[in-house]
């Protein structure tokens, strides 16, 4: 599984929770706008997700939503953003550093909020945690994206005024 945009990546394993709000933007049907709506992305090692692609099939017996819980836990464990059911706020820290200073503040006050905010199930091999994270982080990034890199729509409005992606 080669993993080319890592936002893409991250947003694509948002289908694969339940859809339970009437209101929400579904992400299938606007996909292509929604990875648009902000121009920047963590800029976490893309490397890393092919070592545990193999280790999610084996665990997830099948089932598409256990492969990404599996996937991001090992994923996002490997690169030390996170360990278990919380992140590791220096190590975040690092791997923003590359960004602008606007973008790195956003970003590491999304994770912080939505690492607080995120509970976390274990279905059967792997626990949600860090697949809830990050579907909370891609949905505080649409909101609070900078203007300099904000790509408005009809969309990305609505997620930009608060408006949530179906789980």
């Amino acid at each position: 599984m080669k993993v080319r945009n890592i936002s893409s990546f991250f947003l694509g394993c948002l289908i694969m929770q339940v859809v339970n709000a009437e209101a929400c933007i579904s992400f299938e049907e606007h996909k292509d706008e929604i990875v648009k709506c902000c121009k920047y992305e963590a800029p976490f090692p893309k490397d890393a997700v092919e070592g545990c692609v193999e280790d999610a099939k084996g665990k997830s017996g099948g089932d598409k939503h256990e492969f990404y819980s599996c996937l991001m836990e090992c994923y996002l464990a490997k690169i030390g953003a996170v360990n278990g059911k919380s992140i590791d706020e220096g190590r975040m820290a690092e791997l923003l550093q590359p960004l602008d200073e606007t973008a790195r503040n956003i970003l590491l006050g999304a994770y912080k909020e939505c690492a607080a905010s995120t509970a976390g199930t274990k279905r059967a091999q792997c626990d949600s945690f860090a697949l809830e994270l990050e579907g909370c982080v891609l949905e505080k990034l649409d909101q609070q994206c900078p203007d300099e890199y904000y790509n408005p729509s009809e969309i990305c409005d609505k997620l930009k005024a608060g408006a949530e992606i179906c789980r």
